[in-house]
């Protein structure tokens, strides 16, 4: 399968995070896989596409993996996102670099390799969302990839790098502080708390919180996604409801993170519940790999020991893969994911093609 023209196709088919059922039925025709349905709150919500290849019995597997959900579509699209727009090098369509382009060069290299590598190629839903799917893939009972956990010997996440080798990234944490106030009358406030004017003085003290490092994962961060208060009627506010996000560089536990800010927040007098934004399944964690543990050791000699080495500033399925196993993080060269006119060039999808090519090939060869 040429992997520009599969980009195409996958362009074509919809796939909204949990509204993916139809393109990954189309994957698994193409490599003849398997489906496998995963739940969110007792209902289906999407499923993934397995497929596994063992020419060489008992032998070593390499993992090739990716999402086929995206986004929703912006508003501000000058094409249709669903028809791919070809303009000089670069292919136009939602989820043209996040990630189909990826995607597509894994099918292909999947089916050309498959009577030759012991392989398992992965295409999984909800990454967009809450990364069900690779949680599902990579479940330690019943998950479909468990049985070969113990033979694979590297990952390879196709998402866009723009070229560049990603081996490590920050991790994540929502929280919801709800801060509490006392209602009274609008027109006599001073009867009352307003927890919406106490919100500002969460979010000051906010600007104190201590923010981790790490030597690779560079900062982490703190910001504020949402402010939702106020009262229908003429009454003073008695809740706020304040959503953070908070990326880390460090191992840190749910409970290691809400005492952060409580810590902080007990300075002021202002009464404020923290948690955490309700998730089905754990948050992802930060992680870093070596770029001299074999498996990769081997994929940067053949690609060329001066490819850049990055390291992801938010997280992905790669997060999970890359706390249980050697994880590579390499795809093509694009923009503008998750807003309107995204594009991938033609260009870098072969060259991302071809170089991964040679690398299953110098692998055969061994």
């Amino acid at each position: 399968m040429n992997p520009v023209e599969l980009t195409q196709k996958l362009i074509q088919i919809p796939s909204i995070s949990r509204r993916e059922t139809g393109i990954a039925e189309f994957i698994a025709s193409k490599v003849d896989g398997e489906l496998q349905e995963f739940q969110c709150k007792g209902r289906p919500c999407g499923k993934n596409v397995i497929a596994i290849s063992e020419p060489n019995p008992g032998g070593p597997f390499i993992l090739l993996n990716g999402h086929h959900d995206t986004v929703a579509q912006a508003e501000g699209w000058s094409t249709d996102p669903f028809s791919p727009n070809i303009e000089g090098d670069r292919i136009y369509g939602l989820g043209a670099s996040d990630m189909k382009a990826g995607l597509a060069i894994i099918m292909s290299l999947y089916n050309e390799f498959r009577d030759k590598l012991n392989l398992i190629f992965t295409a999984v839903g909800d990454e967009e969302t809450d990364s069900l799917g690779s949680f599902a893939l990579l479940d330690e009972k019943k998950g479909p990839v468990t049985p070969f956990r113990s033979r694979i010997v590297g990952a390879l996440v196709a998402e866009p790098t723009n070229e560049k080798v990603m081996l490590g990234a920050r991790g994540r944490y929502a929280l919801r502080l709800i801060v509490h106030g006392r209602a009274a009358h609008g027109a006599r406030p001073y009867l009352g708390i307003n927890a919406v004017e106490k919100a500002a003085e969460v979010l000051t003290a906010l600007k104190k919180l201590p923010i981790d490092s790490h030597p690779r994962l560079g900062k982490g961060s703190c910001c504020v996604l949402r402010i939702n208060g106020g009262a229908e009627t003429l009454s003073v506010p008695d809740r706020c409801e304040i959503t953070i996000d908070r990326h880390i560089t460090r191992l840190m536990s749910k409970e290691e993170v809400m005492k952060e800010f409580r810590c902080i927040l007990s300075d002021i007098d202002v009464p404020v519940d923290v948690g955490l934004v309700e998730r089905e399944v754990p948050y992802l964690m930060p992680y870093t790999r070596a770029a001299n543990e074999p498996f990769i050791r081997h994929f940067l000699s053949t690609l060329g020991n001066k490819k850049e080495i990055i390291y992801g500033e938010s997280v992905g399925d790669f997060n999970i893969f890359g706390g249980l196993m050697p994880t590579i993080v390499y795809g093509p060269k694009g923009k503008n994911h998750h807003s309107p006119d995204e594009f991938v060039l033609r260009s870098s999808i072969e060259r991302v093609h071809t170089g991964l090519k040679s690398w299953l090939e110098k692998v055969f060869m061994e």
